[in-house]
């Protein structure tokens, strides 16, 4: 089942320059925060958002939650139009931010849950039975009986989630919810979410970030936001093959003499070749090649020739940082699918 659908979902904000503007007449300036952005996500699945900051990510979560009216375009959350059912919508959908001035820091963690339990309508029996599992799913039983402002940062992010959790929502987002962590604690929250959260609740989630490593550790899917628009939308193993620009192989050849290797530069695709001298006549090249060229294929024939043997050839996993970096470059250009 599909658990959120967009089409051309827009929202452009209007600001007056001050109270000078109240007396003139000049036009309010507008910022397109999302630019007819489309995109469906599968039940079922975590789908990560990544962009940098200013990208619309959180414009376009607050929409998908009813919290934020589209200018234009549509979207729908299990079906439930976000503009005419918000209710519906709400009902469905668990909001976790790294927000935690939305907390009774005076109040203890259970208080708390308490009180947002009231907020979605819980019954008493419910509630605590609500509040327990969360507890126990989220390890936070030292903590739950403590005041708020006593909890470290990872614990008000665990706090965070566990108020996110309370309705069983259809739907989880969350977002950017590592923002503040230590590496430590950023290790542990992801290594929490996949093997706990997941595996317990098996509902839909949307993984807001800007750091690509996360999402690529957590999410089945992704899409990349920049200026308001989609610029990639696949798995997280398809963007190197989407970024379109370079590849490196690793060849290992015997048989051929150090400086005829230098040649290689000059054959067109090759955008850089570095050469190590492993033994006696064999050497490991490291050769950068341009994907838009059969750069490889005649690479191959220069080094087949004269009786050079190719021992082996193995293209190199990018980096996935280095590849959203790649995708977020080639976007000043034009949109790039998956």
């Amino acid at each position: 089942m599909t658990a959120i659908e967009a089409v051309n979902l827009t929202k452009i904000f209007s600001h007056q320059s001050g109270w000078t503007s109240l007396f003139a007449r000049s036009p309010a300036r507008r910022t397109v925060a999302v630019d007819q952005l489309s995109l469906q996500v599968e039940g079922g699945t975590i789908f990560g958002v990544l962009g940098p900051n200013g990208a619309g990510k959180t414009t376009f979560i607050k929409m998908i939650c009813s919290l934020l009216l589209p200018t234009s375009g549509e979207a729908r959350v299990f079906g439930h139009d976000v503009v005419r059912e918000s209710a519906l919508v709400r009902k469905a959908v668990g909001l976790v931010t790294s927000d935690e001035r939305s907390f009774y820091w005076r109040l203890t963690g259970r208080q708390n849950m308490e009180f947002f339990a009231s907020v979605y309508d819980l019954n008493m029996h419910l509630m605590r039975r609500r509040i327990e599992e969360v507890v126990e799913m989220l390890d936070l039983k030292e903590y739950i009986d403590r005041r708020f402002n006593e909890y470290s940062t990872g614990i008000k992010q665990k706090m965070a989630i566990a108020r996110g959790l309370l309705s069983a929502p259809r739907l989880l987002v969350m977002d950017e919810p590592t923002k503040g962590l230590d590496p430590l604690a950023r290790h542990s929250f992801l290594a929490l979410m996949r093997d706990r959260i997941i595996s317990t609740m098996k509902c839909t989630i949307i993984f807001c970030t800007n750091i690509p490593s996360e999402a690529e550790q957590v999410c089945d899917r992704i899409a990349i936001i920049n200026h308001g628009r989609i610029i990639y939308s696949g798995t997280p193993e398809e963007t190197d093959s989407a970024t379109g620009r370079h590849c490196t192989y690793r060849i290992v050849v015997r048989g051929i003499e150090g400086p005829e290797l230098s040649r290689l530069e000059g054959i067109p695709g090759v955008e850089a070749c570095t050469c190590q001298h492993l033994k006696h006549g064999e050497y490991e090249l490291a050769l950068k090649l341009d994907a838009s060229k059969p750069a490889l294929s005649d690479a191959l024939k220069f080094l087949g020739r004269d009786g050079c043997e190719i021992v082996k050839c193995a293209r190199e996993t990018a980096d996935f940082d280095e590849m959203v970096r790649d995708l977020m470059h080639a976007s000043r250009e034009g949109p790039v699918r998956g």
